[in-house]
């Protein structure tokens, strides 16, 4: 815009104001204070505390969760009854037998059981294996 463009005065306008109405002129301190309190994020699925894999949904309960892994076999990995709400079971079981659609699961081995501690969606991992054929 030029100095003689009228459109100038008229920007200049609505720029102050906009900062008026913002608040922008005003130096006082406002007379509320807001506090925000921190939390601690919890655990996720991708986590490097726990080992992670890949595979299919074939059984989910309140006690286990079963998964198809690319080494064509299902593996157990056992729900710790104090992470039951934080993994979404009801979720997960929701989601068994779906061949469309992978899981990611986080796990830490402790007394000679895998114990789930998070799980998320992913595009499935490997093509999953046909039960249909020829034999």
């Amino acid at each position: 815009m030029s100095l003689r463009d009228p459109r100038r005065p008229l920007a200049l306008l609505l720029l102050s104001l906009a900062f008026a109405a913002c608040g922008g002129g005003n130096a006082e301190e406002p007379d509320t204070q807001v506090v925000i309190p921190e939390q601690t994020p919890a655990p996720t699925a991708t986590a490097t505390e726990f080992e992670i894999v890949d595979g299919f949904l074939t059984y989910a309960d309140n006690e286990r969760v079963r998964l198809l892994e690319s080494d064509g076999r299902e593996h157990t990995y056992w729900v710790p009854p104090e992470y039951f709400q934080e993994i979404g079971i009801p979720h997960l079981a929701s989601h068994v037998g779906l061949t469309d659609l992978g899981f990611r699961v986080a796990f830490e081995s402790k007394r000679g059981r895998k114990w789930i501690r998070g799980s998320e969606e992913i595009p499935p991992p490997f093509a999953f294996p046909s039960t249909e054929g020829g034999e």
